[in-house]
């Protein structure tokens, strides 16, 4: 992949979440179909680079496969509002690059956010889907990703208690007892009562996460846990 592309600029490649100019020597011109005139320079790859470049993306992949459904949703969505919040921007860069008029590339942008929306499935809940709406982050890049950070809010509360019950974590009884618990923070406006509930319920979470069947739960178990102690709407 390539850098975006300004008047004077020279296209370096995009190599382990950062830009790296080409070593090969080689370039090729690149025009602005729109006017004809030459923009901006490209570094060519050498066998060498592309082998660097694939080798640098099969060790990203490595943590990537192991993120959770909701860690990956979260990193789309992320992606997805940069796309929206610099649409202006990646307009102008389709124009330069491809002639088109500045609306139809605005447009071309709003339709590929359509890609991504997500549907629950028996895999992913609605719960899940609004937990990863709710990540925010300043840049995204896909090779050298930032830890997500899970806000200490009751929609990540109520995504944790899903992923609890279909992984079985935790009996039908208390699934429910957590499920109401909130749904009573959330309709009360977080009353000090409700809160009051949701903390007392987190010691025990606590306590289960020390026998819980796989490293995995227990991780949900003591975050839920913390949440429940300082919940945010």
């Amino acid at each position: 992949m390539t850098e975006g592309i300004s008047a004077t600029r020279r296209i370096s490649h995009w190599i382990d979440g950062r830009g790296t100019p080409g070593s090969s020597g080689r370039t090729a011109p690149v025009y602005n179909p729109a006017t004809g005139q030459q923009s901006a320079e490209v570094d060519l790859a050498s066998g060498g680079e592309i082998d660097h470049a694939v080798a640098k993306a099969v060790a990203a992949s490595k943590d990537w496969r192991h993120a959770s459904l909701s860690a990956r949703s979260g990193v789309l969505f992320a992606f997805r509002d940069l796309l929206h919040a610099r649409t202006d921007e990646l307009a102008a860069i389709i124009t330069s690059e491809h002639g088109k008029v500045l609306s139809d590339a605005a447009g071309e942008i709003a339709r590929g956010l359509d890609v991504f929306e997500l549907t629950p499935t028996k895999f992913l809940t609605q719960n899940e889907i609004d937990a990863a709406k709710a990540i925010q982050v300043s840049e995204l890049n896909v090779q050298n990703q930032q830890k997500i950070e899970w806000p200490a809010k009751l929609v990540v509360a109520k995504a944790y208690v899903d992923q609890l019950s279909r992984s079985q974590a935790l009996p039908p009884d208390k699934i429910a007892d957590l499920q109401k618990a909130i749904h009573s923070a959330e309709s009360s406006h977080m009353s000090k009562d409700a809160l009051a509930k949701l903390k007392s319920m987190a010691p025990s979470l606590t306590t289960d996460a020390g026998s819980a069947k796989n490293q995995a739960d227990a991780a949900r178990l003591r975050a839920l846990a913390a949440i429940l102690e300082h919940p945010s709407a």
